[in-house]
């Protein structure tokens, strides 16, 4: 029995050293020289090893990492390092053609009322002229520029209570762009009607506040919390200018979870499969199959 023992013991060793011995000759040390002459062995560990590594080193880093839900366009946990690399401007009346160009080549192509209506651009050309020119005059839009060319922009206009709340001259536009206005003017009438009724401390001729007619972010920037920027910076400039609210017609299902991401509250709801024409045919079918709805969306300042 003892002698056994032994055997296996012995046999165990030399099966140690055999792995060792193949073990030193798959990755065989390299030998360098640092500038001060002295020797500097740097050994290769086998790669399963760097395997392990590296996944041990992924993992650490998990923890410190936080998610969005919407489309990448949140920054949760982002710091300011993440901007330096774009432009982040105020709009002018210089602007005004830069800023049609970027809508017609990302947003027309992405918002699902013209998706559902098969818009083209110069089919909603004047629809966009008017929301453009009628924001831009008012100093309260931002683009936002990389390497010189706009990528990203939040059109905001100013209004009052007082203000005639049907505002897009909708009845001059071709006949899709004429249904979107329409749509538009009707999601906002509703709104700002359920405004007046939840506050009636509210006076129409000093109650002052910012609408959030479009924004657009490019899918070549999506992912690094643009767009929340954007409302934040709109947010700020609201309050430094004592507005009461700002409310925006979120007509996007991503749009819509974005506001409500920062603190927007819906105020006004309209289902698509109950705005019909006057035969009851449904107008917007969404091909996203996720935005069911535009929401009137409203932020207290």
């Amino acid at each position: 029995m003892q002698y056994i023992q032994y055997m296996r013991s012995l046999n165990f060793w030399k099966w140690s050293a055999s792995r060792l011995q193949i073990l030193c000759t798959v990755d065989t040390p390299s030998v360098r020289r640092n500038s001060n002459c002295c020797t500097k062995l740097t050994i290769k560990p086998p790669p399963i090893y760097q395997r392990v590594h590296q996944r041990e080193a992924i993992i650490r880093l998990l923890p410190q990492m936080k998610t969005s839900s919407l489309s990448g366009d949140a920054n949760q946990g982002m710091s300011s390092d993440v901007f330096k690399e774009f432009q982040f401007l105020k709009a002018t009346q210089k602007d005004v053609s830069e800023i049609k160009l970027f809508l017609c080549q990302d947003f027309i192509f992405n918002e699902p009322l013209n998706q559902a209506l098969k818009s083209t651009a110069d089919e909603l050309m004047p629809l966009l002229t008017f929301l453009v020119e009628s924001s831009v005059k008012d100093a309260f839009s931002i683009l936002v520029k990389h390497k010189g060319t706009l990528v990203a922009c939040v059109l905001n206009s100013l209004h009052t209570l007082s203000t005639n709340m049907a505002k897009i001259p909708a009845e001059t536009f071709p006949e899709k762009a004429t249904i979107i206005g329409n749509f538009i003017n009707k999601m906002e009438e509703n709104s700002l009607q359920r405004i007046l009724n939840n506050d009636k401390q509210l006076s129409c001729s000093s109650t002052k506040y910012l609408v959030v007619e479009v924004i657009s972010v490019s899918a070549s920037i999506a992912g690094k919390g643009i767009a929340k920027k954007l409302m934040n910076d709109t947010e700020e400039m609201a309050r430094q200018h004592n507005f009461n609210f700002i409310l925006t017609i979120a007509t996007n299902i991503r749009s819509q979870l974005l506001f409500e991401k920062i603190g927007y509250s819906t105020i006004y709801a309209l289902q698509h499969k109950d705005y019909l024409t006057e035969d009851g045919r449904q107008i917007f079918h969404c091909p996203d199959n996720a935005t069911i709805c535009a929401k009137g969306m409203l932020k207290k300042i």
